[in-house]
């Protein structure tokens, strides 16, 4: 069966251990691979796998991380691209600048990263979160969930958070809860071909910080 997956590739065995502890704590719902040539890590996926996501060092085994981004995009043009760049690696650094202003490549992220939750966390969140949105605009995916919540909202954050790990299509809306079927003529609102639901936050008083209703 297809899977939704996170693609890594790195020669250090140290980072690549890390990657693959580290996403598979946070992004468990993704099938995770990791591996140390560009070979063995297209030998893992199977027929059908969607690349969410490829991860690679910008110095690989007979090719570089961002020529091996771009031939990736060629194989799996929605899955989102990150180069890991070697803390104090100038050349790498530039090679990284310069392919993110050609659009080779979507973000960079030093390596080691220490804490995950200030460092790979947030930077592969943003990834999904954009890959996801492109696939809603796109008409490829329906939108699923649409959360209406003050600007800077924790529990907003918390859960677009959860539904982008969860590869679930959302919308996110500021202020009052906009108006997603129109009326139909008898004057009851039509219903719509699939489920909607819409989460309202509220600050935290207790238990209850949120309340949902579907349409």
């Amino acid at each position: 069966m297809a899977q939704q997956v996170l693609l890594a590739v790195e020669t250090d065995p140290q980072i690549l251990t890390a990657m693959q502890r580290d996403l598979s704590r946070r992004f468990a719902d993704y099938r995770i691979v990791t591996a140390n040539t560009p070979e063995a890590a297209f030998a893992e996926l199977d027929i059908g796998d969607q690349v969410a996501l490829v991860v690679a060092g910008q110095s690989l085994t007979d090719t570089t991380g961002v020529d091996f981004l771009n031939a990736c995009h060629q194989l799996h043009p929605a899955a989102k691209r990150l180069l890991l760049i070697t803390y104090g690696d100038i050349a790498a650094g530039r090679a990284g600048v310069r392919a993110m202003g050609l659009g080779l490549l979507d973000d960079c992220l030093n390596k080691p990263w220490g804490d995950p939750e200030l460092e790979l966390y947030p930077v592969v969140s943003q990834l999904l979160s954009q890959r996801a949105r492109a696939a809603v605009a796109a008409g490829s995916q329906p939108v699923a969930v649409r959360v209406v919540a003050p600007q800077w909202s924790a529990r907003s954050h918390e859960l677009r958070d959860l539904l982008t790990r969860n590869s679930v299509a959302h919308r996110y809306h500021r202020g009052g809860l906009p108006q997603c079927v129109p009326p139909a003529p008898s004057g009851r609102q039509a219903a719509p071909a699939h489920h909607v639901w819409r989460y309202r936050c509220r600050p935290r008083r207790g238990a209850g910080d949120g309340a949902r209703t579907a349409r």
